[in-house]
């Protein structure tokens, strides 16, 4: 059972270009992964799933999600939600993650988030929301693992 499950949703289109990407000549972590993960204390261990590079296997986003989860069985699910045009992927993300694991708890942030604020709680299955790269990661994980409130809540 892992603790933390990290998403990074799929917003690199030139990622499908296999040709492309082949070209790189190192793998990098996206600034926004790096950002949130480095929030969480080292005594939680986590899981990332980086929709980029995921999709250019040819997957598609619910078997990848589907497969991580039955996998990790995480306590806590973060979701970085970083521009709008990702609306509908965060959708389908939050719907495969409600279905496999409905009472764990999914937390959105990113730069969306501080435009919009909560609104993810009433059109999501998302308990919370923070702002930014997530300096409130730590409160976060306080509340959800161990004082088991599954009140939803902004940060």
């Amino acid at each position: 059972m892992t603790d933390v499950l990290y998403i990074l949703p799929h917003d690199r289109p030139w990622f499908w270009d296999k040709k492309r990407l082949s070209k790189r000549k190192a793998a990098y972590l996206p600034r926004v992964m790096f950002e949130v993960c480095s929030q969480i204390p080292p005594k939680y261990s986590i899981r990332t799933i980086d929709l980029n590079l995921e999709l250019t296997e040819g997957r598609d986003i619910f078997d990848v999600i589907s497969e991580v989860l039955q996998k990790e069985n995480p306590k806590i699910v973060f979701l970085s939600f970083c521009v709008f045009t990702q609306g509908k992927q965060i959708e389908d993300i939050t719907q495969v993650i409600n279905k496999s694991i409905p009472k764990v708890p999914i937390v959105m942030g990113g730069a969306v988030i501080n435009q919009i604020h909560d609104a993810p709680i009433r059109y999501f299955p998302c308990r919370a929301t923070y702002n930014g790269f997530g300096n409130e990661i730590s409160a976060i994980l306080r509340r959800y693992l161990h004082k088991g409130s599954v009140a939803e809540c902004t940060f």
